[in-house]
């Protein structure tokens, strides 16, 4: 067995009745008041961070994979465990597909105006992985803000990791693009010269990250912008520069 999945198996045994997804959600509601004077009181969630990156880091290793930098990881983990709900139509878009779609569609440059992307069912991100990709290897740059939304819970908070682990600016959002119905979300983001941060979203302020797209389909980027910090700040504690990675380092 491949080192990657021995881990993530590890996480969520069938004796243990925490899945995998709902130990990373915990992490991830504590996680952004942690501060150097209370890093004693995170030492589970440091051990559960640190063997993801542990994880992660065998994954982008494996020829199996294409020895992905922006590889969905636990994607993949959901597929070898049989986890999909195949049942009620819950496939994963193949990550070469999806690589081919937004080399298809994406041609960013520098200088070009920030893009504000939306995947309505994102799965774990696989969208917005490739949209990283190919941004940072032309551009070297993220300059867009990817807006996910799932259905799925546990889609939803992969998702949101897969977003943290690449510092990719995006809001991540559990809810039902068709009936619009949304009932929280995580905005993620990577202020200049600081460690990323993710910042929880109640349902009230979610609702000024849901997408209202003008007649031709476009979404103004600036207004969404405008929007961040204040609803940020205003149901968050003030951003802190040290975070949950570096009591790794």
């Amino acid at each position: 067995m491949q080192s990657w999945l021995k881990i993530l198996q590890q996480l969520e045994p069938i004796s243990q009745s925490k899945k995998l997804h709902e130990q990373i959600y915990a992490m991830l509601r504590k996680a952004p008041d942690f501060t150097p004077d209370t890093a004693d009181q995170f030492k589970e969630e440091q051990e559960l961070l640190g063997k993801i990156l542990l994880a992660y880091s065998d994954f982008q290793r494996q020829p199996k994979y294409g020895h992905e930098d922006f590889g969905d990881m636990f994607g993949e983990y959901l597929v070898e465990s049989e986890q999909l709900i195949e049942r009620a139509g819950q496939f994963f878009t193949p990550v070469n597909v999806v690589k081919m779609m937004a080399e298809m569609i994406l041609d960013p440059k520098e200088g070009d105006e920030a893009q504000y992307i939306s995947d309505p069912a994102a799965g774990c991100g696989r969208y917005m992985l490739k949209t990283a990709e190919i941004y940072h290897k032309k551009t070297g740059s993220y300059n867009f803000l990817f807006h996910n939304v799932d259905i799925d819970f546990r889609m939803y908070v992969y998702c949101t990791m897969n977003a943290i682990l690449h510092a990719i600016p995006s809001v991540n959002i559990w809810g039902n693009s068709l009936s619009l119905e949304f009932w929280e979300g995580m905005v993620v983001f990577a202020p200049m010269g600081l460690p990323v941060q993710w910042h929880y979203l109640d349902k009230d302020a979610v609702q000024i990250f849901v997408p209202k797209f003008e007649a031709r389909g476009q979404q103004t980027f600036s207004k969404v912008r405008q929007q961040m910090p204040r609803i940020i700040s205003k149901e968050q504690a003030p951003m802190k520069a040290i975070t949950l990675f570096d009591a790794l380092k």
